[in-house]
């Protein structure tokens, strides 16, 4: 512009927009300020398409004064830069603003846009405000394109903060405003999340109501029961409940996949039920015989490792070919923990070795297998390291890791270190369970400290078999 006033040459709308984008591309802000002032007071036209794109860079820079002054000289009726305005608004936490600009929009019937409606909610759900969400979801288009995933983190906000009745309403208006593919996965996350709360008669309910509103279950459905009822140890309970529903499965003509199966065989095997558990395998290898159901040999393996072991070694031997045509992190995780359950933790850490050969990343299940294999040989120093490899990795440990490691250090006995990582527990936010305060009580009695592992477990309000874990054998077994 300076050469320009030199000569005499006349800011037009060409030259004035060419220097606006350079200034946008070079983040030059009070530049943008200054010309826009220069522009303005030379009359010089600028597009509408320019000053929208001003006022979006203006928002994006948090400079909210600037683009209320362009929104309010010339687009207070255009819906895009009302949409801008507002996303500045929840960017800066100024709700109220964000609100009256939606309220304005709804008066002078703008049309709200996905990329809207997804910023309003966005913000409530991360505020912890569910409620605030839920009321405005009453109010956004049929056509907005981001309601399924967001609906799902409603519902789930609603349930953590403990809104619990007002779940089934929003479930019922979804169903009926937005006819998606999406709508058995919507009942599926509503189940998980009851029968997460132990809630299974509502969770129960949950599976009619779909069936009312005729939309189909689905494998996935059946298998969130599934799960729910093979992790008790009930079984005159809850296997007639099994087989209720696999009989209920089969009569849709619906397909059980592998997690259907792994679930019955865990099932089985959880309560020494091994004719059932031997059932279920064999139909699992016959109905998919191009499937390798990794996780369903290591539960079989780990099981009669104990009591057939030559049969469970077999199952390794068989789980080990399986290399020759897939070399998965699953398949390498699962003969890892095979080896584990002989206490063979050189072998696995062979296959660990052979797993990185050939360019595959451990994860936190890999470290886990290895650091449970090395406290069963009291290899305090060998875990430690794993733990320490985890860390350099950015790989988060979890509570498997650290009741691997107290049953090491109590195994030891230095509970001043199995101490250390109970409180480590606290600091990712992981509640300690019961197998956590088994081994450091154990490792008391261990140790010859009986008062301190019953004034621990009054500490931590536990009840406990103390013929179990005072024996001598508890870190054995």
């Amino acid at each position: 512009p300076p050469i320009m006033y030199e000569y005499e040459i006349k800011m037009d709308q060409q030259i004035s927009e060419t220097i606006l984008a350079s200034l946008m591309s070079t983040q030059k802000s009070l530049e943008i300020i200054q010309h826009l002032n220069e522009v303005h007071a030379a009359r010089v036209f600028v597009t509408p398409k320019t000053r929208l794109q001003i006022l979006k860079y203006f928002v994006q820079r948090d400079l909210l004064s600037e683009a209320e002054k362009l929104h309010n000289s010339f687009f207070s009726s255009s819906a895009l830069s009302c949409t801008a305005i507002i996303r500045g608004y929840l960017n800066c936490n100024r709700i109220e603003d964000a609100n009256a600009m939606y309220l304005h929009m709804r008066k002078h019937k703008l049309l709200m846009s996905s990329e809207m409606c997804a910023g309003f909610l966005r913000y409530y759900i991360d505020q912890e405000k569910p409620q605030e969400a839920f009321l405005f979801f009453n109010d956004v288009p049929k056509n907005f394109k981001d309601a399924p995933g967001l609906f799902l983190e409603i519902m789930q906000s609603l349930q953590l903060n403990g809104f619990h009745a007002q779940v089934p309403d929003m479930l019922h208006r979804f169903l009926k405003q937005f006819k998606m593919p999406e709508i058995p996965k919507m009942y599926n996350i509503q189940i998980d999340m009851e029968l997460n709360v132990f809630n299974e008669d509502r969770a129960r309910k949950l599976l009619a109501d779909m069936k009312e509103n005729k939309v189909e279950p689905t494998v996935d459905t059946y298998n969130l029961f599934f799960n729910w009822w093979t992790t008790k140890e009930a079984p005159d309970t809850y296997w007639p409940r099994i087989e209720e529903m696999w009989e209920e499965m089969r009569e849709n003509q619906i397909q059980p996949n592998l997690k259907t199966f792994e679930y019955l065989i865990r099932y089985a095997l959880n309560n020494d039920n091994e004719p059932i558990a031997n059932k279920w395998f064999v139909k699992l290898v016959n109905e998919h015989p191009d499937v390798v159901p990794y996780r369903c040999y290591q539960m079989m393996i780990e099981y009669y490792s104990k009591s057939k072991p030559e049969f469970a070694t077999m199952l390794l031997k068989r789980l080990v070919s399986f290399l020759e045509k897939d070399r998965s992190r699953d398949l390498y995780h699962s003969i890892m923990a095979g080896f584990v359950s002989f206490k063979d933790v050189m072998s696995a850490g062979k296959y660990y070795d052979a797993m990185i050969g050939n360019r595959i990343h451990p994860n936190q299940q890999t470290y886990n297998i290895l650091i449970r294999g090395y406290s069963y040989y009291s290899f305090l120093s060998e875990a430690t390291r794993q733990l320490e490899l985890m860390k350099e990795k950015t790989i988060e440990p979890n509570r498997e890791t650290y009741n691997s490691l107290i049953f090491c250090c109590a195994k030891v006995g230095d509970i001043a270190k199995a101490k250390k990582y109970f409180f480590k527990l606290e600091s990712i936010k992981v509640p300690p369970n019961e197998e956590t305060y088994h081994h450091i009580i154990a490792g008391y009695y261990r140790m010859g400290a009986p008062e301190k592992a019953e004034h621990f477990a009054k500490e931590v309000k536990i009840e406990y078999s103390k013929s179990t874990l005072a024996s001598r054998t508890y870190f054995e077994q």
